[in-house]
């Protein structure tokens, strides 16, 4: 079944996906007192909060053309189970995040990827390419960071 949203509705459910993802990590952080731990979630608790700070801005900066242009979207990429499963403990290890975290965002790489194919426009797929290819560039920056948490 296909449904009709605009562009700006899908923005809209990114940004509020970055907020429960970063309400998760704050979470995980109450009930950890590893400092190596904490200093990891900091990072990806900060990390969430400026992707939602962009999407906000672009959402008051982007052009109404793409923003009220209507698309056809497949619910089966809106990533609605994506926090199933995921257990809180204070066991957790940094490696446990980092299964987590890239979960996560693998999960909006898969609806940016289907939205890039359903898209019409070539603003909008190149829009949510662009968005797609941001998350894989940070999940290597994540990966590499919390490498350097071994180091420490």
């Amino acid at each position: 079944m296909k449904a009709y949203k605009k562009t700006s509705e899908i923005i809209d459910f990114a940004r509020l996906f970055h907020i429960k993802m970063r309400k998760f990590y704050e979470e995980i952080n109450e009930h950890t007192n590893e400092q190596r731990i904490k200093l990891f979630l900091d990072f990806l608790i900060e990390h969430e909060k400026i992707r939602e700070n962009t999407l906000t801005e672009f959402l008051h900066e982007a052009s109404g053309n793409i923003l009220n242009s209507w698309f056809k979207y497949i619910p089966e990429n809106i990533p609605n189970d994506c926090f199933e499963g995921k257990v809180i403990d204070n066991n957790l290890t940094i490696n446990d995040i980092i299964d987590y975290a890239l979960k996560l965002n693998n999960c909006l790489i898969e609806m940016y990827k289907g939205l890039m194919e359903e898209a019409d426009a070539d603003e909008a797929k190149e829009l949510f390419h662009n968005m797609w290819k941001k998350i894989e560039k940070e999940e290597k920056n994540m990966v590499r960071d919390s490498e350097l948490l071994y180091d420490m």
